[in-house]
């Protein structure tokens, strides 16, 4: 199932998104998994379909179809679940066990940029914004070359009400070479990326 996941991926990043979701299908019909449920929720982000993306999510958390322990898709169910309606108790529990989970990584790693970038991420769309902050910037001290740690910390400062710091880690994000089309899959960069144009 890793292979289909990862072949969809590959498509994906090729702007194939239908070649990709059919690829996903196929593996999902051989043998469900967590990595095939969350390559589902994130196409499904991709094209604002929250619905069928909360429910990917939800099976790709499940200890039934997928992985409880990723924290990868404990946020991006937190994430599907804000969009829609009367959903945000379960949103912030997702988004709460998803920190949990970073945490145990982030505790046995203290100096991973990406981790301290997911926690970020975590605290801020829970309200913490200054704690998301504090730990944005230092995730970008730690692991300046990796675009989608830029990527969370603009997350951040959206979150923050900062746009201007947020601008120019969309800059870095597009120097390091993150495609575009991810930027413009996170709705929370909506404004900013409408104001570019």
């Amino acid at each position: 199932p890793s292979t289909y996941a990862f072949l969809s991926q590959a498509l994906d990043s090729q702007e194939k998104s239908q070649d990709a979701m059919q690829v996903l299908q196929q593996g999902l019909q051989i043998r469900p998994s967590a990595s095939l449920y969350g390559m589902l929720g994130h196409l499904s982000m991709s094209s604002r379909d929250y619905v069928a993306a909360a429910a990917a999510f939800r099976k790709a958390t499940s200890p039934e179809s997928g992985n409880p322990r990723s924290y990868e898709n404990w946020l991006e169910l937190g994430e599907a679940l804000l969009h829609l309606e009367g959903m945000q108790k379960e949103s912030r529990e997702s988004f709460e066990k998803a920190l949990e989970l970073i945490t145990i990584r982030s505790n046995m790693m203290p100096n991973d940029g990406w981790s301290m970038a997911i926690k970020a991420r975590i605290h801020a769309r829970l309200g913490d914004l200054e704690r998301a902050q504090e730990l944005a910037k230092k995730s970008v001290t730690l692991a300046p070359k990796n675009p989608a740690v830029h990527a969370c910390a603009a997350v951040v400062f959206v979150l923050s009400g900062k746009p201007n710091e947020a601008s120019k880690e969309i800059e870095l994000v597009r120097q390091l070479g993150f495609p575009e089309k991810y930027l413009k899959s996170e709705s929370v960069f909506d404004s900013l990326l409408s104001k570019k144009k």
